[in-house]
């Protein structure tokens, strides 16, 4: 055997050594253009949102990001998609806490959120706000709260289904306060919102970006955001948190998530090329037009929200009563 090619016998396996290391995956990411997987319908709030990022994004990185919505099952077969597709961060989720909800609704779910995904980075929270029809007599949440005691299992609040981020807002308000409420599940919110104008119901944790043109029409009173801060667009609304009841927070959160065995050099890449284009001024305008509140983490917080909604999600549905289907 000649030199040459005995040298060439022991380049070719350090080189596919290389290949799969830590380091070599992070200095070649990304080498292919990233799959944006949107587990909901075109045109929605989190379709909009991964748009307004996808374009940026595109040029920090170098490479094309494409939004593909795959919907259904509650945004399950977008996240099973991603959840079985190559751990290179090529195929990335749009994932809302959605994910968070679903053990505690469907009996078996072809992936687990903490196995099979790997959290990146948070990007934006959709608040939520405790809305009332105009001919509930309560102006702040201690009125809501003396109202509801006085008159319990009396009045009815909406959602938009059984098992959305604002029924489940509205069971944990439930269980802090210890009041009582019906809750009335309609098919999204729009004709839930419709109702409560109309006062057939008259209670709602409604998302702002839903709920915002009908406060401002004073068709719907705002008491409180369920946010754990006051957001930027009811600069004036209190939080629920600072009207007595310190350990309430709930909202709907829009982050984004890879494959379970991505490698984390490569999931703090995208972390921070995400982090980069949601701080062009252009973009943080138009997410907050859009009614979002930036609020971008990295992998290990972004991970621990994760936990600490399941955990807080495991203790709405035992006490709620909320069973898996």
């Amino acid at each position: 055997m000649n030199t040459t090619r005995r040298q060439l016998l022991k380049t070719v396996p350090a080189l596919a050594a290389a290949s799969f290391s830590p380091a070599f995956a992070q200095n070649t990411y990304p080498h292919k253009p990233l799959q944006l997987v949107v587990p909901f319908a075109t045109g929605g709030g989190n379709d909009i949102l991964a748009r307004i990022v996808a374009a940026p994004l595109s040029d920090i990185l170098g490479q094309p990001v494409v939004v593909d919505n795959k919907t259904g099952a509650g945004g399950n077969i977008g996240a099973q998609f991603v959840a079985r597709s190559a751990p290179d961060g090529h195929t990335v989720l749009l994932a809302t806490n959605t994910l968070t909800l679903n053990p505690f609704l469907i009996k078996s779910l072809p992936f687990d959120i903490s196995k099979d995904l790997a959290p990146v980075t948070l990007i934006a929270k959709q608040p939520i706000v405790v809305v009332v029809n105009p001919s509930v007599p309560a102006r702040n949440i201690r009125e809501l709260v003396a109202y509801l005691k006085a008159n319990p299992g009396k009045v009815f609040y909406a959602s938009p289904g059984n098992g959305t981020p604002h029924h489940f807002a509205a069971e944990l308000f439930k269980q802090v306060s210890g009041v009582q409420m019906t809750h009335v599940p309609y098919r999204g919110a729009s004709p839930a919102l419709t109702d409560l104008i109309a006062g057939q119901v008259q209670v709602m944790f409604a998302s702002v970006i839903s709920a915002l043109p009908f406060i401002k029409g004073n068709r719907i009173r705002a008491l409180a955001t369920a946010e754990g801060r006051r957001i930027f667009v009811l600069k004036d609304l209190p939080t629920v948190k600072e009207s007595g009841y310190p350990t309430y927070e709930s909202t709907i959160w829009a982050g984004i998530m890879a494959a379970g065995s991505t490698p984390p050099e490569i999931t703090q890449k995208l972390s921070d090329a995400i982090r980069k284009a949601v701080a062009i001024p252009e973009v943080a305008a138009q997410l907050q037009n859009a009614g979002y509140e930036l609020s971008v983490d990295g992998p290990d917080g972004f991970g621990n929200l994760i936990q600490t909604d399941l955990q807080q999600f495991a203790g709405v549905a035992k006490a709620a009563g909320i069973v898996p289907e």
